[in-house]
């Protein structure tokens, strides 16, 4: 299954308004790059992002571990398009370019 055109499509239009985004091809999918730091991506598994899981607000769920070659990537979390609606979809996004930064 490949990632969600219709998903990058709402992800652009949430970050239209911000300066310097840039979109690449990664793991399959589409990151977008804001001042060169991958803010969210659109994978398979739905929109990933960066995500400080000590101040995890249990509100937010679901959230999935992002696996790549099947080895959970430490700090990102998947959210399946599924449970994304306009506004929690911009809640997400927003919190992905807030976890710009991040310690790496």
């Amino acid at each position: 299954m490949a990632y969600s055109e219709d998903l990058v499509a709402q992800v652009r239009a949430q970050l239209a308004p911000l300066d310097d985004v840039i979109e690449k091809n990664v793991m399959s999918g589409v990151g977008f790059f804001v001042d060169d730091k991958m803010a969210v991506a659109v994978l398979e598994a739905g929109l990933c992002l960066r995500f400080d899981q000590n101040g995890t607000d249990p509100a937010m769920s679901p959230m999935v571990s992002l696996e790549f070659a099947g080895r959970q990537i430490q700090g990102w979390v998947c959210i399946p398009e599924s449970s994304l609606d306009r506004a929690s979809l911009s809640r997400w996004v927003s919190h992905g370019v807030a976890g710009l930064e991040l310690p790496v």
